[in-house]
């Protein structure tokens, strides 16, 4: 089962800008949001991270299943899909031997930009999940992949498109996948998810009346009790249960499963070959 998922994040700048709020984030529509980011201002290394942790110090339990995995597996070149500033694979890199092969892509070039400017030893690449390629990718870092990891970022994918990627990987030679799905939903959740998605779609049509806007201003103090925009549409909530039938799809076989905040869903799938 799955629904669309919706975010708030930038909504007044985008429907200011009258941007298509319908589509999903393109980089650039990305970029400008987080053009004015510590990331994109931070002056070294320390301050990158810094600004980081503050707001993602939750992953930490995240990070530390991601880093056992990685040696559990003997995994020495990995690569992370929706690394943005690219701190959670700068950690993982201090735990690797000097060989190994770290890199972070985004679609987003000025968090790309950041981690290619202070976070070495990782390389950091641009990488666009409806525009690019896993051959080219591959081809560019010159090594086979020993692991991928998706840092809530498979979710913007239909699922058409993330069994293409990771079929992509599978025929890449990946031995190893991880998915942390911040999106994953129980059906109950989408149920009533949906409910609410419907209030906000009722609330648009009865605010088309004059009146009412008269009455419950969207700016009044009713505004956030009958909101009249479901937010930007961003990709897809999935049950746990779906998402494993996109994997299995591509060749791939659940190998452990966990619910680590913020991840309500966090995967490690292995190759049906090894």
């Amino acid at each position: 089962m799955k629904i669309k998922a919706y975010t708030t994040l930038g909504i007044e700048e985008l429907a200011s800008r009258q941007e298509n709020t319908l589509e999903r984030f393109s980089s650039a529509e990305h970029e400008a949001m987080v053009s004015q980011n510590t990331g994109e201002n931070a002056s070294s290394k320390e301050d990158l991270i810094r600004s980081y942790l503050i707001d993602n110090y939750t992953k930490f339990g995240a990070l530390g299943w991601f880093i056992h995995t990685v040696h559990e597996n003997q995994c020495k070149n990995i690569v992370s899909f929706g690394a943005g500033f690219g701190v959670l694979e700068y950690l993982l890199s201090m735990s690797l031997p000097d060989d190994a092969v770290v890199i972070a892509t985004d679609f987003d070039g000025v968090m790309v930009d950041a981690a290619a400017k202070y976070l070495s030893p990782i390389q950091a690449r641009r990488f666009d999940f409806f525009q690019d390629d896993v051959k080219s990718l591959c081809d560019e870092i010159g090594a086979p992949i020993d692991l991928a990891v998706f840092w809530g970022s498979s979710c913007v994918m239909d699922d058409d498109e993330l069994i293409r990627l990771l079929t992509s990987l599978y025929k890449a030679g990946v031995r190893v996948v991880m998915d942390f799905d911040a999106a994953s939903m129980t059906a109950w959740n989408m149920i009533k998810r949906e409910a609410q998605l419907w209030k906000v779609r009722l609330v648009r049509q009865v605010r088309r009346i004059p009146l009412v806007n008269l009455i419950a201003p969207p700016s009044g103090p009713l505004g956030p009790v009958w909101p009249s925009h479901p937010g930007k549409f961003h990709g897809w909530h999935r049950t746990p249960d779906h998402l494993i039938k996109q994997y299995d799809a591509a060749g791939w076989r659940l190998a452990g499963r966990r619910v680590i905040p913020p991840y309500n869903m966090a995967g490690i799938f292995k190759s049906s070959r090894s």
